[in-house]
């Protein structure tokens, strides 16, 4: 049988071009003999579908589009398998559809039909019999491929995991050491197939590298990553195909996948708004100075607007002097990338703001505002799509009024922190000199990290007092440990005692920072998932007063030990109330025979208790000897019944 995988790339949901490329597919696979054409999983519904599914008419037109699709194929030998989340019961089930032969056939759900009992039960994998070859449809192949049916020839596996840097088998062939899928293939001794999706979903990133392996374990085919491709292989157990070579097999690394992934990412958020630009505020960090370049690689320079806002509000020689060569810094990026590069002014932010006084917190948030008008109205006139440089760190301390006040609906660094900026900077410097080597350094980070942390300390607390406190806390700390901090507490659930990268006075200090931007978390640009957790995973209450402040040196409280104290507790209760009752029951029957207090006491020792036991052991065994007077019951007998030898049969059973 010849398997066709068709690792493509359409905007979420769109059924009228999503079916035009799979129409475009078929008849690639139509051509080339393909027997069996695969789909990736997030094209129909994505991963986190919501409310989608329970729309009646989004799931019409998604069945009218697959019915009208094998009506296509009905004069064929091709089959294809077409995954997409349903509504089952006001549940979510991840559905795998075989169209062929006329027909739209909702494999998984005909195995749950066939389930009694409430909710979903643990689905066995459907098994169909594609051109000779026994052909199983898994979504976890290390638990479904030791259950399958004897006979069954090749798994075909629809991956669902998106890209994370903690998630190997994301990774499609580039990971296929660490996920232990060769392996399996090679004891189970079946072909596996891999088909997995590429492009950006909303938040999720999937990177392609879709492959085939025999019953050897060998790779005999494999897609590229982060690309489309149209991958065909001829499956068959009997014939002996050389395996693909280790040099066309992709390596993981793990920074120059987060950037491909990201630019992906971008380009698909870019096409989903219809839009062919993206403009971005260039500062001159490393930050804003580092997206124009991953947004240049991502569009070319023509799609790219930078955007520098100058300020004239400068008082002194030396702030002059600084906002000239950070001028000159963000012309010196532009000219480098070969992008369009907007300049704009203001002539400080009092100017829009009333005759009143205004603190220096107030007129920060106000230019910050101004700022990000400008950028958007940039955005407007050249119709282009903003980003933010935003980074997980400031997510972190998001409680800032300069956070606050972005407008973009994109961070592409939002789930990547800062200190990891540097070494992605230094990546891409490797391919193209585009970045100043000034701002591909450790003070760079330095400097931008200490003013995310006085933008944060400055939006929360108001005290001059507290300020200088917190300042003298959190300053000294370097922003590695800072992110390691933020990253331990955040992407691993550790509690203030199990960091370790500063004093414990620092690390809750800046806990209690991360807990304020809760609710200003809520309000930044949306964030591409690529670390092993991110802001919005970790989410808790906007309106919560609890801060991780330690437990002083107090043993750590768990749930499981509280109830299993509980059990022993409330078993100790029931057994002391049974032995009142027995105490009661042997004080009645001291009173029905006479008995002395002392007497019933004795009666109640353990010691009487086994001589009672004993004593009525006797008394059954001499009941049982008068009763088999003259003869012997043999309860021994096959077929359960007594045997009476001699004596009265009415005695011996009476």
């Amino acid at each position: 049988m010849r398997l066709a995988l068709a690792q493509i790339n359409a905007r979420l949901g769109d059924i009228p071009f999503i079916f035009s490329r799979i129409q475009q597919q078929v008849e690639i696979a139509l051509r080339k003999g393909v027997k069996a054409l695969a789909i990736p999983t997030p094209l129909m519904t994505g991963l986190a579908p919501g409310g989608l599914i329970q729309s009646p008419n989004y799931m019409h037109d998604l069945l009218t589009a697959l019915t009208v699709l094998a009506e296509d194929l009905e004069e064929t030998e091709l089959a294809c398998f077409i995954p997409a989340i349903i509504p089952v019961s006001g549940n979510a089930l991840l559905e795998i559809f075989l169209v062929r032969d006329g027909h739209v056939v909702p494999l998984r759900l005909l195995v749950l039909m066939g389930h009694r009992g409430p909710g979903l039960p643990q689905l066995t994998p459907p098994v169909v019999d594609i051109d000779g070859v026994r052909v199983a449809l898994t979504l976890d192949p290390h638990q479904d491929l030791a259950s399958l049916p004897s006979g069954t020839d090749l798994a075909l596996y629809f991956d669902t995991t998106p890209f994370t840097v903690a998630e190997s088998k994301a990774r499609g062939i580039a990971g296929i050491k660490e996920s232990g899928l060769a392996t399996l293939a090679q004891d189970q001794g079946l072909w596996l197939a891999c088909m997995m999706g590429v492009g950006g979903f909303d938040e999720h990133i999937f990177c392609g590298g879709s492959f085939v392996l025999d019953d050897g374990g060998k790779v005999i085919a494999a897609s590229p990553c982060f690309e489309e491709d149209l991958l065909i292989c001829d499956i068959s157990r009997d014939a002996t195909i050389p395996a693909l070579s280790s040099d066309l097999i992709p390596v993981y690394d793990r920074h120059e996948w987060i950037w491909n992934a990201l630019r992906l990412q971008m380009q698909d958020a870019l096409n989903a708004e219809g839009m062919s630009r993206v403009a971005l505020h260039i500062t001159g960090d490393l930050p804003s100075a580092l997206l124009a370049v991953l947004a240049t690689d991502a569009f070319g320079p023509r799609g790219v607007i930078g955007v520098l806002i100058e300020s004239d509000d400068t008082l002194t020689p030396w702030e002059r002097a600084r906002e000239d060569a950070r001028v000159a810094q963000v012309r010196s990026i532009a000219s480098m990338l070969h992008i369009t590069l907007v300049e704009r002014s203001i002539s400080g932010p009092g100017s829009a703001d009333s005759d009143e006084v205004r603190p220096p917190t107030a007129l920060r948030r106000l230019k910050s505002g101004i700022e990000g008008l400008c950028l958007m109205d940039v955005a407007c006139s050249y119709r282009a799509l903003p980003l933010s440089s935003l980074t997980k760190t400031d997510y972190a301390l998001a409680s800032g009024p300069m956070v606050t006040a972005e407008v973009a609906p994109l961070a592409p660094f939002g789930d990547v922190f800062l200190t990891e900026l540097e070494f992605l900077a230094r990546m891409r410097n490797r391919a193209s000199a585009v970045l100043p080597s000034e701002l591909v350094s450790l003070e760079e980070v330095r400097r931008v990290m200490k003013r995310m942390l006085a933008r944060s300390i400055e939006g929360t607390y108001e005290d001059e007092e507290n300020r200088d406190r917190i300042n003298r806390l959190l300053m000294p700390l370097e922003p590695s440990q800072i992110d390691g901090i933020i990253r331990e507490h955040v992407e691993h659930n550790c509690t203030l005692e199990d960091i370790t990268y500063a004093e414990y006075g620092a690390i809750a200090m800046l806990l209690v920072l991360v807990r304020y931007g809760e609710g200003p978390r809520r309000q930044l640009p949306m964030v591409p998932v690529v670390s092993a957790r991110s802001f919005a995973e970790r989410a808790w209450p906007v309106q919560l007063g609890w801060s991780d402040l330690g437990r002083m040196g107090a043993e750590l409280m768990k749930i499981d030990e509280v109830a299993n104290r509980e059990a022993a507790r409330v078993g100790e209760i029931f057994e002391g109330r049974a032995e009142e009752m027995r105490r009661e029951v042997f004080s009645l029957i001291g009173g029905f025979l006479g008995l002395r207090p002392d007497q019933i006491a004795e009666l109640e020792s353990d010691m009487a208790q086994e001589l009672m036991k004993h004593d009525l052991e006797g008394l059954e065994n001499h009941l049982k000897n008068l009763g088999n007077i003259g003869g012997q019951i043999r309860p021994d007998v096959p077929g359960g019944s007594s045997e009476i030898m001699g004596g009265s049969a009415f005695f011996s059973l009476n």
